[in-house]
């Protein structure tokens, strides 16, 4: 009897464990999006947004071996936060995406949320939004006013490009 009641209650715990597996999930991770597996790729999750100057400017005070002045040209590269003034990024721009940093200083920021970086083929497949075979993620035509495509002016170069 008592070898019947433990194989009921091991069951019972199975079937629990088995429905909060299956059922339990609430969906992706608050400002993530799932990515669904296709193209020999398994299933991902990706950020929603860009990493803000805002969002950086906390990693860098955290970390200040990642600030402008003490972090390694050899790792950084010449042009690292080059729009930036010093550890401070540039004025009413705390919600634009922060630029001019290099692979190792992206890769050791989503480290620092406990992220990764997408590899190549996990971002070609996010960025067309499940299009194959097109140019762009809307299809073939040309971008026109669909993205931030050739918009450089007189105050605006490829020295300074806006964001």
């Amino acid at each position: 009897m008592k070898i019947l009641s433990t194989i009921l209650y091991v069951s019972l715990l199975c079937i629990l464990f088995v429905f909060m597996v299956r059922y339990g999930r609430t969906g992706p991770p608050e400002g993530m999006a799932l990515v669904p597996a296709a193209d020999g790729t398994d299933p991902f999750y990706m950020d929603i947004y860009e990493v803000t100057n805002a969002d950086y400017q906390q990693f860098i005070d955290a970390n200040p071996q990642w600030q402008k002045d003490k972090a390694l040209t050899s790792v950084v590269g010449d042009d690292y936060l080059s729009l930036w003034n010093g550890n401070i990024y540039p004025k009413r721009q705390a919600n634009h995406p922060v630029v001019k940093v290099s692979w190792f200083a992206a890769k050791a920021y989503a480290e620092w949320v406990g992220k990764e970086l997408p590899t190549q083929t996990q971002w070609e497949k996010a960025s067309r939004g499940g299009l194959t075979g097109k140019i762009y993620p809307w299809g073939d035509a040309r971008p026109n006013n669909r993205a931030n495509y050739d918009r450089y002016t007189d105050i605006t170069d490829f020295k300074h490009p806006p964001t």
